[in-house]
């Protein structure tokens, strides 16, 4: 997998290269001292910390328990590697080790239902690693009922301890009682290819979600992925540092983190009947997010305070860097409760053709300094960033375009800074790029309309009417001077 943003040290490196040389494929210190020293580092709004035997996915042939499973469930008892193979029709792994002991459990091929309860269950152990046998195939399942009265989370694999997925095997996972994968302390998935389908959510890690690699496919009727510890500001997030993650078909959010949710590389494709992320705080640092939504797309914002229209204290969308594909058919691109700062990457934001919902939507202060954000929608309550920007930006009201026109921006020489192409029906068109300047005059081509556009001030609004913020030349029309008028087709949306 293509792994982006990932900051180590030049001796830590080196370390985990000798590491990996001596390994040949199998091979794992399984010493119970703890974690190696040489641990990978990801920086973001929350640093995020991976060991070298979360990442390593390999094992030592000659220190493992082999388990060929048959009929009856298997419990682990103490610290070890546990290779698993077979079937169980009604049956369970189980965990039930010391608070110190660390636990692997290798999957080299394994078929597990259980009627009653999660496949995998881990009671407890410091620590479990489900590691995916190179070229097997595994599948696990619970059922549709439960037969524990405890409340709690349940997932067809379950963890009431931290639990690391790493390998480079298959696992699929079907989450017919509740959801799909579970930890109540930290879940993190470093390698492997997973399938996940669930009736509420597909991963669930209550203090924290991570992922550093692997192919990982969820389809949930609840959220995609989701952290939801709201006791402590420094757990409850969500960090996406690499991998290719393919969430579809959700009915709640692609993912929802109580405090955090961010991404530093990798690629994440969302396709949400609802929203596409939902946290107090978003930050994207690098790769490449796809959402498609029919609320919005990205939205900050503390699920905890009652009432949207007033700024919410410690609530921020920042966007600094990656790839920003962002569509919604009737909710806002860009949503925060509080703040929204964009320095860098490209956003392309196609809006939805109707209703009051925006491209952006700040109730705090709204700046860009960098990057490109380009985005076409509606005119009604239209809003740009705020004047305390320092890259320029415009957002102009002409008349009604269709889907399949061409949006682009050039300078005085001709120079393109932004180019889109609108999937459905608009009448209103933002854009900022690097290189805008106050008092420089720009062209804005709308399919075979033409018009110039002087930045008179750092952001210009131009023919836009029932604006919600921003700078600029006030309530206008379209080119001609007259108003412009809504697009009849498209959804309408609710109110922010």
């Amino acid at each position: 997998m293509k792994r982006i943003g990932k900051y180590i040290a030049s001796v830590l490196l080196v370390s985990l290269l000798t590491i990996g040389l001596a390994a040949c494929g199998k091979a794992e210190n399984n010493s119970q001292s703890g974690e190696n020293s040489d641990d990978t580092i990801i920086s973001g709004k929350v640093d995020v910390k991976y060991t070298s035997r979360d990442l390593a996915g390999t094992w030592r042939e000659e220190n493992a328990t082999k388990v060929k499973l048959s009929g009856d469930s298997y419990t682990i008892k103490e610290a070890g590697v546990y290779v698993f193979s077979g079937t169980l029709k009604d049956g369970q792994i189980i965990v039930e080790a010391g608070d110190t002991d660390k636990v692997q459990i290798v999957l080299n091929g394994v078929d597990i239902k259980c009627a009653d309860g999660p496949a995998i269950l881990i009671e407890n152990a410091d620590k479990t690693l489900i590691t995916l046998a190179e070229g097997s195939e595994n599948t696990v399942a619970d059922g549709k009922t439960c037969a524990s009265a405890e409340d709690q989370p349940w997932g067809t694999i379950f963890s009431k301890d931290n639990l690391t997925i790493n390998g480079s095997g298959k696992l699929v996972v079907k989450g017919n009682y509740r959801h799909g994968i579970v930890s109540k302390d930290d879940l993190k998935v470093t390698g492997g290819e997973i399938e996940v389908t669930a009736v509420k959510d597909g991963l669930r890690g209550k203090d924290s979600v991570r992922i550093y690699d692997g192919k990982i496919t969820i389809s949930a009727q609840g959220n995609g992925i989701k952290s939801n510890n709201e006791k402590d500001e420094n757990k409850g997030f969500i960090s996406i540092d690499g991998g290719e993650i393919d969430i579809k078909d959700v009915s709640s959010q692609g993912m929802e983190a109580y405090q955090v949710a961010q991404m530093t590389g990798g690629t994440l494709n969302i396709d949400s009947s609802n929203e596409g992320i939902q946290a107090k705080n978003i930050y994207i640092k690098d790769g490449t997010l796809n959402i498609n939504a029919a609320d919005d797309c990205l939205n900050a914002a503390d699920s905890q305070s009652t009432g949207s229209e007033e700024k919410q204290d410690g609530v921020n969308l920042e966007i600094v860097g990656g790839i920003l594909n962002l569509s919604t058919t009737a909710g806002d691109g860009l949503d925060s409760n509080g703040d929204l700062t964009v320095s860098g990457g490209t956003t392309i934001l196609q809006g939805s053709s109707g209703g009051v919902e925006v491209n952006l939507d700040y109730n705090g202060e709204g700046t860009i300094s960098g990057g490109t954000v380009i985005g076409v929608g509606n005119t009604q309550m239209a809003q740009n960033f705020g004047e305390n920007s320092t890259q320029g930006a415009i957002l102009y009201g002409g008349s009604n375009y269709s889907a399949g026109t061409t949006v682009t921006l050039t300078d005085a020489d001709g120079k393109e800074l932004a180019s889109m192409k609108a999937e459905r029906s608009f009448s209103c068109v933002l854009v900022s790029a690097p290189g805008m300047i106050k008092g420089e005059t720009y062209k804005l081509k709308i399919g075979d309309d033409t018009t110039e556009v002087q930045l008179s001030s750092i952001v210009v609004s131009d023919g836009i009417s029932g604006q919600m913020g921003g700078g600029g030349r006030g309530p206008g029309g379209d080119r001609n001077g007259t108003p412009a008028e809504m697009p009849e087709e498209g959804p309408q949306g609710r109110p922010h």
